[in-house]
């Protein structure tokens, strides 16, 4: 019936947002995902994460900082305990110590820098990061590997009449 009204309420998306202090589990998760994201996070990352967290971008943007600055205040740490690893498996000197101590040196050449200059830069993969999709037919009855399809040609003998 035109002009008639529904009597059932209309539907908002809920649009609340979590208030009060930030909890361990939520900058743990913020911390994990800065550390497995290469480079900066993107402005849809930062998006995402609000909305997850149900908090405001700003509050995500300041979690991101914290943690940010939280792992720079650990490489030191690390790098130590990297160096010391190395150290020790060459003053083992047996073969699985050393190809540990080349790894281990591998490593901090291609990941240690100072101000944004590192010793050897990080090799560039140049394969397309697209899925890949194989297919393929297995017909009853054949074992072993399936001949090889090779395109014919055909010839088409026209005569002029």
């Amino acid at each position: 019936m035109p002009g008639a009204r529904s009597v059932l309420p209309k539907r908002y998306p809920r649009k609340h947002k979590r208030i009060g202090a930030i909890s361990k589990e939520e900058k743990a998760l913020v911390a994990d995902v800065l550390a497995n994201t290469p480079g900066e996070l993107s402005t849809g990352q930062v998006t995402a994460l609000a909305t997850t967290l149900r908090r405001s971008k700003e509050a995500v943007k300041a979690l991101i900082e914290d943690a940010k600055e939280n792992f720079q205040s650990k490489a030191k740490r690390y790098s130590e305990i990297h160096i010391e690893a190395a150290e020790k498996a060459l003053e083992a000197g047996t073969e699985k110590s050393l190809a540990v101590a080349v790894s281990a040196s591998q490593w901090a050449m291609e990941n240690l820098s100072a101000e944004g200059v590192s010793i050897v830069g990080k090799k560039q993969d140049n394969a397309p990061q697209g899925g890949k999709v194989l297919i393929g037919i297995q017909i009853g009855g054949l074992k072993g590997e399936p001949a090889p399809i090779t395109p014919t040609t055909a010839i088409i003998d026209v005569e002029k009449i």
